[in-house]
């Protein structure tokens, strides 16, 4: 991420690679942006109340519909700004969904 970042031109993208829960609950940062990635289980109620906190926008990714639409709803504060769906598996139910969240 970092090499494909400072690539692009941009000089103020983190990568962190550490388990999330620990990151999240210690991590005393606020963030213009938090790019969210989850399992298909989607996250805890715990990392999107520190997530909420710390970000004015959110890019949510979700291979989980069900998930995704669970977890936008448990996040106060933000509202739905755009949702797009892609179909990377043809001939199959698996829909991956782009979701930007946005402080209200």
């Amino acid at each position: 991420l970092k090499e494909s970042a400072e690539k692009q031109g941009f000089t103020n993208v983190e990568a962190v690679s550490e388990d999330v829960n620990r990151f999240v609950a210690e991590d005393k940062n606020s963030y213009d942006t938090i790019v969210l990635d989850p399992p298909r289980t989607g996250c805890s109620s715990e990392i999107l109340e520190n997530i909420a906190s710390k970000a004015e926008k959110i890019i949510y990714i979700s291979c989980n519909p069900a998930t995704l639409a669970r977890d936008i709803s448990r996040l106060k504060g933000f509202k739905l700004t755009t949702l797009k769906l892609y179909d990377m598996f043809p001939n199959t139910f698996h829909i991956e969904t782009l979701a930007v969240l946005t402080r209200l």
